[in-house]
């Protein structure tokens, strides 16, 4: 039997645009915990949650965002940006386009 794991569907619009393998078993000293699968398109975690005169909280990680959505998913909009952190160009380009005001948690 392969690696064990559980998966985070990432969907833009409904449609399946990303889709995470968090590996549980089977690692390896220098393996990544978490895979894409081939043909994944980076993105928002939770992007169809994120709605006019909602708070929107942006995470590191999809789990930190399915979290923040379990505990206050009716206060706010838990989304994760993952790999697009690391990558400002392509991350301030999808941020851009929640045209949305972003302000730091005081």
């Amino acid at each position: 039997m392969g690696a064990r794991g559980h998966s985070h569907p990432w969907y833009v619009n409904g449609k399946l645009w990303k889709l995470d393998v968090r590996r549980l078993t089977g690692l390896k000293k220098d393996d990544p915990k978490i895979l894409s699968i081939t043909g994944s398109v980076d993105c928002l975690y939770n992007h169809d949650t994120v709605e006019g005169g909602k708070t929107a909280v942006i995470c590191e990680s999809a789990l930190c965002a399915i979290s923040g959505e379990q505990e206050a998913g009716d206060l706010a909009a838990f989304v994760a940006t993952a790999d697009l952190a690391r990558t400002s160009l392509h991350g301030s380009s999808i941020l851009s386009k929640l045209h949305l005001p972003l302000s730091p948690l005081t």
